[in-house]
């Protein structure tokens, strides 16, 4: 019905076009022209589409096709079917295993990260005892010289005095 309106209004529109002068009738025919080509295949994907539909009701009126499954195929069929079992199983258990794994790996990063942190945190405390011994040192260097020239004052001192006393003893007697 649609199809024959459409059609009905291509060539009122091809008629209205020969009635029209100079270059707008060349503009208009090529519309005409490719509507009509839109058209045909709009029609052509319609048929196909309905052939299609009719060869699915074909395909689910035949025999069930448990009823064509031959002995030898619905043991192949049950093979498979303890295949895929089997192999959902395997997946299962890799799975798990990968779950098992990435726990393990979080507690050995976990460790190594806490084992870092004291390894940073005794690096710290060497490099404060350190600066604490070459502290002590130069303090120890500097009391050792002050002793060496506590005990250098003291002798020349103690020699001031015998010279002292020499002299006195000199001029007395």
């Amino acid at each position: 019905m649609k199809g024959s309106y459409i059609l009905t209004t291509l060539e009122q529109m091809e008629l209205e076009v020969r009635g029209v002068n100079g270059a707008a009738r060349d503009r208009l025919r090529g519309r005409v022209e490719s509507h009509r080509a839109e058209l045909k295949r709009l029609t052509q994907e319609f048929q196909s589409a309905k052939k299609a539909k009719d060869e699915i009701i074909e395909i689910s009126r035949e025999d069930s096709w448990e009823n064509n499954i031959t002995e030898d195929q619905k043991k192949r069929l049950l093979d498979t079917s303890e295949q895929i079992d089997r192999t959902g199983r395997t997946l299962q258990n890799g799975y798990r295993m990968v779950l098992e794994t990435e726990e393990i790996g979080s507690q050995v990063l976990k460790e190594l990260h806490e084992q870092r942190e004291t390894i940073q945190k005794g690096r710290a405390r060497l490099r404060d005892t350190d600066a604490e011994l070459g502290r002590g040192s130069r303090l120890l260097s500097g009391m050792m010289f002050r002793s060496l020239q506590q005990r250098i004052i003291l002798a020349v001192v103690g020699l001031t005095l015998i010279i002292v006393a020499c002299i006195v003893m000199y001029y007395d007697y």
